[in-house]
């Protein structure tokens, strides 16, 4: 279930140029993190994602959790807001692993969650005014639930 992958020179090479940005852009991550996690607090239909106490979060992505995603789908389509559903399927549940009996009552939460996680925009050149638009829109339409 593994792949034994190797850099090619091209791709070495761009790295070697990006990585020194690693640090700066994780910090404007974890600040726009910061600033999604505020404006959503109190929020009940938004569960925003935690970071533990013991480590630093990147913030790769920026996971909502929804008991309405579809609801959330559409609103975000109709506002023009990039969104993406990372993983449709919990990897219990992707064929190449049916082999291993994974039952959907052995995995109840990832069977949730694969239906309820829904990510917002979160990288390093996000502009403060989108970052606004994208709030907006999401705390406009709770207000509709």
């Amino acid at each position: 279930m593994g792949i034994n992958s190797r850099m090619d020179g091209l791709q070495a090479s761009i790295l070697s140029v990006k990585l020194p940005q690693l640090e700066n852009w994780n910090k404007r991550r974890a600040a726009i993190a910061e600033y999604y996690n505020k404006a959503f607090e109190g929020i009940k239909e938004l569960k925003t994602p935690t970071q533990k106490s013991s480590g630093t979060h990147v913030w790769h992505l920026y996971v909502l959790k929804t008991i309405d995603r579809p609801f959330w789908e559409e609103k975000l389509t109709e506002s023009k807001i990039g969104f993406n559903i990372n993983y449709p399927l919990a990897l219990p549940f992707v064929p190449a692993y049916k082999d291993e009996h994974a039952l959907s009552d052995s995995f109840p939460n990832a069977l949730i969650n694969s239906d309820s996680i829904i990510s917002i925009p979160i990288f390093p050149e996000l502009e403060e005014e989108v970052q606004l638009r994208i709030i907006k829109t999401l705390t406009d339409f709770t207000s509709t639930l």
